[in-house]
């Protein structure tokens, strides 16, 4: 289900149709960068899954979009989020290979230690219940 639609400067972007569990998580293992331009959301589930495959994040400022950059660390929060100006930073990125290296590696870190379910519901049981 990949259509390739544009291939410019090597940067390939693609249109993923509908996808099973498998070929997603391919899919983010052969990416670099998770590229949310959502102009609303809550806390994407994308995030932590992208993060677990070493993805670096540059998305709207939504819903855990802070917890997924950690402060630039994992990842840009494009806050004036013009079609231009969201192209600008991403080109930038993607040329970028130190930043994709340390961001990736830092997101895969936020990924297994922060955002992993088990760690989310501990902390929320530990809360509930306190000893």
């Amino acid at each position: 289900h990949l259509n390739i639609l544009n291939k410019k400067n090597g940067v390939k972007i693609k249109y993923v149709g509908l996808l099973n569990h498998f070929q997603l998580y391919s899919l983010y293992n052969r990416s670099k960068i998770l590229c949310l331009s959502s102009v609303f959301e809550g806390m994407p589930l994308v995030f932590p899954e992208a993060m677990y495959f070493k993805n670096a994040i540059i998305t709207t400022d939504v819903g855990g979009a802070t917890v997924a950059t950690q402060n630039g660390k994992s990842g840009i929060i494009v806050k004036k989020s013009t079609v231009d100006n969201y192209t600008n930073v991403l080109q930038t990125q993607i040329n970028n290979e130190k930043w994709l290296k340390t961001a990736g590696e830092h997101a895969h870190k936020v990924a297994v230690e922060q955002l992993d379910w088990n760690i989310i519901v501990k902390k929320l049981y530990e809360n509930l219940y306190p000893v």
